[in-house]
């Protein structure tokens, strides 16, 4: 009995009847070898020497493409997929495929790549006036961008100033122009697109600092 080939390194489990060659299966999920709780996670597999095969899970369903899934998965921290696969001389083989499962991150806001909770961030009305506003979750392995549609600048003893896009406006900028060195505002209320349906809370506010231009050293 020969062992079966993986294309990934992990934990798994399998047997064979009567296989002439090894199977050459492939179970992947998209860029990744971790699956998160609440999203639907994109799985492809496939048995390119079997002459069918049959893919089982909890929280697994077929899409319209062949080879592909989409995978929910439950409680715990793990979970496993089952391969029954028809060789070409009629065999069986059985492939168990286990993956981790991860809770998706809370979606942040950053200001030119700066993110800071807790604390302030510092800006000069120069870098303000070009400064573009991203939401991304850390550690998170989906190739997915997240649209900010929409926020509010909350400045001091100003009305919101609700803004669209990801950067500030000229309403905005007129108005923090006219700041004190050392007066702080807040950004809040983002607002943005979520084609994936993903279960994300809220995104939390951002305190921002005005402070003097950095002098270019000669």
């Amino acid at each position: 009995m020969k062992n079966l080939i993986f294309v990934f390194l992990l934990s798994f489990q399998c047997f064979a009847q009567e296989i002439i060659q090894p199977a050459k299966s492939i179970v992947s999920v998209d860029r990744m070898n971790v699956v998160y709780r609440g999203i639907i996670n994109p799985i492809s597999i496939s048995v390119p020497e079997a002459k069918s095969f049959k893919a089982t899970g909890l929280g697994l369903k077929e899409t319209d493409v062949k080879g592909k899934y989409n995978l929910s998965p439950g409680a715990g921290n793990e979970m496993k997929i089952t391969i029954e696969a028809v060789m070409p001389n009629d065999s069986i083989v059985v492939e168990e495929k286990i993956f981790r499962i991860k809770g998706v991150g809370s979606l942040k806001a950053y200001v030119d790549g700066k993110n800071c909770f807790g604390c302030i961030l510092e800006f000069s009305k120069k870098d303000l006036e070009t400064a573009k506003i991203e939401l991304k979750i850390d550690d998170f392995l989906h190739d997915v961008k997240f649209t900010l549609e929409s926020f509010t600048v909350n400045l001091p003893n100003k009305r919101p100033i609700i803004v669209t896009g990801n950067q500030l406006n000229e309403i905005a900028l007129h108005e923090i122009e006219k700041l004190k060195i050392g007066s702080i505002f807040t950004l809040e209320n983002f607002r943005q697109s979520n084609p994936n349906n993903y279960c994300l809370v809220g995104i939390k506010s951002l305190k921002i600092m005005i402070v003097e231009e950095t002098k270019i050293q000669e």
